[in-house]
C-alpha cells in the first residue's frame, strides 16, 4: 500500500511539473502561476523580434513574422506572449495558432487571439515561429511583450518591458451616435441601439443606462451610452419622456389650468375638475 502512495505521489508531482505555467490570471502583468520559479533581473538568454517592424490594414494587410530565438539558451520550458496596442496596453490582432505547444488565452482584445502561451512546462526547442495578423482597422503602434521559463534552473524572465514595438497607422477615432429623443407612454420602453465605429467600421460594446426594455418614471430621465474599444471610450446622451395617456380630449374651462401654462396634455394630471388631458400627438393644450 506505501509503495502504491508512493507511486501516486510521484505521479502527481509529474503531472504538476508538466502543467502549464501561465494561464488569464497572467493576462495584466505576464506573470507565471505561483511557484513556477525566480524571477531574474538579468539579461534573458532569449529574444524576440519581428519581420516587418510595420503593419498595414486595408483589403491587403501585411501580417507580421515574429520570432523566439536563442541567446544563449537553445531551448525554454514555457512562454507567454501578447500583442497590445502601445497607448492602451489592450490586446489586439490575432495570432495563427500554428504550433501545437502553443494555446490560446482568453485575456480580451478586438478580435481573435492577442495572447499565447506554452501548454505545458516540458522542455521546447528554439526558436520559436510565430504569424500576427493586425487589426482589421487602424490603431497606432502595437508591441510585442513577453515572459519566459528557462529550461534550467528555472529562471523567470518578465519582459514586459523588454518588448518589440512595430509602427502602424494611426489609430482612427472611436465615435457612437445616440438615438434622437424619445417620447413614450408604456412604462416599459425600448429603443434603438445606438451605433458606434472607427470610421465607416462598426466596432465596439456599447452599454446604455437606464438600458433598453427597462422602466422608465413619468417625467424626463437621461440615457447615457458608452462604446469602449481596445482602450477607447466614446459616449452620448439622449432623453426618455415618459407620459400618461388619460384617454379624454383636451378641455380647458379653467383658466390657469396646467395645460394653459404650456403643460403637454400627455404629462398634466388627470385629477383636475372640469377637463381632461390626452396623449394626442404631443401638442400642448391651448388656453
Amino acid at each position: 500500500m506505501n509503495s502504491m502512495l508512493g507511486e501516486l505521489g510521484l505521479l502527481v508531482a509529474l503531472l504538476a511539473l508538466c502543467e502549464a505555467q501561465f494561464d488569464t490570471t497572467s493576462c495584466t502583468d505576464l506573470s507565471p502561476v505561483a511557484g513556477s520559479g525566480t524571477v531574474s533581473g538579468a539579461m534573458p538568454p532569449y529574444l524576440l523580434v519581428s519581420s516587418p517592424t510595420f503593419y498595414t490594414v486595408g483589403d491587403n494587410p501585411i501580417d507580421v513574422q515574429v520570432f523566439l530565438i536563442d541567446q544563449g539558451a537553445s531551448s525554454y520550458s514555457s512562454v507567454i506572449i501578447q500583442a497590445q496596442r502601445v497607448d492602451t496596453s489592450v490586446p489586439v490582432g490575432t495570432f495563427e495558432l500554428t504550433d501545437p505547444t502553443l494555446r490560446p488565452l482568453e485575456c480580451g482584445g478586438d478580435q481573435g487571439v492577442a495572447t499565447i502561451a506554452s501548454i505545458d512546462s516540458n522542455p521546447k526547442n528554439l526558436p520559436l515561429r510565430l504569424r500576427w495578423r493586425p487589426p482589421v482597422i487602424a490603431l497606432g503602434d502595437v508591441r510585442f511583450v513577453w515572459s519566459i521559463i528557462e529550461t534550467q534552473g528555472g529562471n523567470i524572465f518578465l519582459r514586459r518591458e523588454g518588448f518589440q514595438q512595430i509602427e502602424g497607422p494611426a489609430a482612427s477615432t472611436l465615435s457612437i451616435s445616440c438615438p434622437a429623443n424619445i417620447r413614450a407612454i408604456d412604462q416599459r420602453v425600448i429603443y434603438p441601439a445606438p451605433s458606434c465605429g472607427r470610421g465607416a467600421v462598426a466596432v465596439g460594446q456599447v452599454t446604455c443606462t437606464p438600458s433598453s426594455g427597462s422602466i422608465f418614471q413619468v417625467g424626463v430621465t437621461e440615457v447615457r451610452c458608452v462604446c469602449t474599444h481596445v482602450g477607447d471610450t466614446a459616449s452620448c446622451v439622449f432623453d426618455v419622456l415618459r407620459t400618461i395617456d388619460t384617454g379624454g380630449p383636451c378641455n380647458n374651462p379653467i383658466t390657469g389650468n396646467p395645460c394653459s401654462r404650456g403643460l403637454d396634455c400627455r404629462t398634466a394630471p388627470q385629477t383636475l375638475a372640469g377637463y381632461t388631458c390626452h396623449s394626442g400627438e404631443g401638442v400642448p393644450c391651448q388656453a
